[in-house]
């Protein structure tokens, strides 16, 4: 019986699974055979792929069988089969078997029983066409009357580990290794997240320390220069250089320029006259023109005199 379908190199590779040694010797020599025959053939001839709608001889008994088994089990239905899949796990080879349930009659079609929008395909059909040839079902002898080939020797199957599964026992795995997937990110995430804090604190309790130990010195400082006499508060330069007593000048308060270090400029503040240092360090403006009473800190952002911070003291 001369077959025009055609065949993929995919199904002709899924194919030689299904043949014994003898066989698969037997299409080696014919491949061989059939690239010498080539090789001799003139540089012009295109080289490659078989004529199309040809198959191999020892492939297109078994190609067949399998597209027959495929619309006999959509056309009638089909029995509870195993689908054997080959995997490498660790350096291992190994060999899953998936058992796949039984049809029924859904909606006017052929479906799995468990998958009932799920029906059977080509690649299933060769599991189910194996099996269904290994046990003499009864549509292989029908199969055999409309093509007449000699019998093949049953497939001799390599010894490999065999892990027995159903579908859904398959699926729970596939879920369980991507949860555990998702929960190493997460991890990885977590650990990452405790690292940056770790590390936020420890800058800031480094920040802290470092205030602390200036406030320390700070106070030390002012302890070792506290004297029972009255201290002036007076930088040297302006000692030596007294501020002109000027008539009070209405000025916008951001129009205020600060002095260099070591002095203090006049500045007319709500109604009041007061002398400004460039650090914001605010006395009230004396008779004679020089500092008077500590009044605090002049808070710019908040455009008040911050009165609860204490007298500098200058050398």
């Amino acid at each position: 019986m001369q077959s025009e379908s055609k065949m993929t190199v995919d199904e002709l590779v899924a194919a030689l699974k299904e043949f014994d040694t003898k066989d698969l010797w037997k299409i080696v020599e014919q491949a061989q055979a059939e690239l010498k025959k080539r090789e001799k053939e003139p540089k012009t001839v295109k080289k490659g792929s078989m004529p199309k709608g040809v198959q191999p001889a020892q492939l297109r008994k078994n190609c067949e069988w399998v597209k027959f088994t495929l619309q006999h089990a959509l056309t009638n239905g089909w029995e509870s089969f195993t689908v054997s899949q080959k995997k490498t796990e660790e350096g291992k080879s190994i060999t899953e078997e998936v058992t796949m349930s039984e049809s029924v009659m859904h909606e006017g079609a052929h479906v799995y029983a468990d998958s009932l929008d799920t029906q059977i395909v080509h690649a299933q059909a060769m599991s189910l066409s194996k099996q269904r040839k290994d046990s003499g079902h009864e549509s292989y002898a029908e199969f055999e009357e409309q093509f007449v080939e000699e019998e093949k020797e049953e497939v001799v199957v390599q010894p490999s580990t065999v892990v027995k599964m159903t579908a859904a026992e398959k699926k729970s795995i596939a879920e369980e290794k991507k949860e555990q997937k998702r929960l190493e990110v997460e991890e990885r995430k977590e650990a990452r997240k405790l690292a940056s804090e770790k590390k936020k604190a420890e800058k800031e309790e480094e920040k802290l320390a470092k205030k602390a130990l200036r406030e320390e010195e700070r106070e030390a400082k002012k302890l070792a220069k506290a004297k029972p006499a009255t201290k002036s508060p007076i930088p040297a330069a302006a000692l030596k250089t007294k501020v002109p007593v000027k008539a009070p000048v209405k000025a916008k308060e951001e129009e205020w320029t600060a002095p260099s270090n070591g002095m203090v400029r006049a500045w007319p503040y709500k109604g009041k006259n007061y002398l400004r240092n460039a650090e914001n360090e605010v006395w009230l403006r004396g008779a004679d023109g020089g500092l008077g009473k500590w009044q605090g800190v002049y808070m710019q952002e908040e455009d008040r005199i911050d009165d609860n911070v204490e007298e500098p003291t200058f050398e």
